[in-house]
């Protein structure tokens, strides 16, 4: 996880060697045993990089952490970084968690109703001030993921997002919004995990953007998703 806060660049877990200062869990994969270099395994451990100096900062963090895991997608709202899904060995999860920038305390979100399957290299992006817009990613049985979803921070709930997507998964590919609530999803992979994707796909969250209809992108694949 990467979040841009005040100046600061916010990393969290991931999968890699064991730190030499290590402040949190590590959890070894033991089928990196014996293969060339040190073990390698998943870690729940906070860094800050902060722009000002270029200088680390090992974060202590107080509350409830979210398990070790790679693989994870967050997105920055406020004073707060979102956390959802990721991988643990050979499971994907669906656990929501922030972290609040200020205090550096992590909170377990409990969603009401429906909840998105677990996933990993999935994209989740601010849309507004209260959304969370959620696509993508690869499910513990294998399977690419062309789902979308919208988070409401207010009223703690998934919401399906229905677009004409369904049917064109992507997976390892990366996403970012406009000021007007478009996101912008681009690269990463489809059904082959070995193949790039170039097309460049736009969702646009919210019916006042219909007006937006023309775009000139040259040399990529553009779809145009309207609620």
């Amino acid at each position: 996880m990467a979040l841009y806060s005040s100046s600061r660049i916010i990393f969290f877990g991931g999968y890699g060697y064991y730190p030499e200062d290590s402040i949190g869990t590590f959890e070894y994969d033991e089928t990196s045993f014996g293969n060339a270099g040190l073990p390698r395994g998943w870690n729940n451990h906070v860094h800050a990089l902060h722009l000002h100096n270029l200088t680390w900062h090992r974060v202590v963090t107080t509350g409830k952490s979210p398990s070790p895991r790679a693989a994870h997608a967050c997105a920055a709202v406020g004073n707060r970084g979102y956390m959802f899904g990721g991988r643990y060995r050979d499971s994907r999860m669906n656990d929501l968690y922030y972290l609040n920038f200020d205090t550096w305390e992590w909170h377990e979100v409990i969603p009401q109703g429906v909840i998105p399957a677990g996933r990993s290299w999935h994209s989740l992006t601010q849309a507004s001030q209260d959304t969370l817009f959620l696509f993508g990613g690869f499910t513990t049985d294998k399977q690419p993921l062309s789902d979308t979803w919208l988070y409401s921070i207010k009223t703690n709930e998934w919401i399906p997002f229905q677009s004409c997507h369904v049917g064109k998964p992507r997976l390892w590919h990366t996403a970012c919004a406009s000021k007007e609530g478009e996101i912008f999803v681009f690269g990463g992979c489809a059904n082959n995990l070995l193949a790039h994707h170039k097309a460049v796909t736009i969702f646009v969250v919210y019916s006042h953007l219909i007006r937006k209809l023309c775009f000139f992108i040259c040399g990529v694949s553009v779809w145009i998703i309207i609620l």
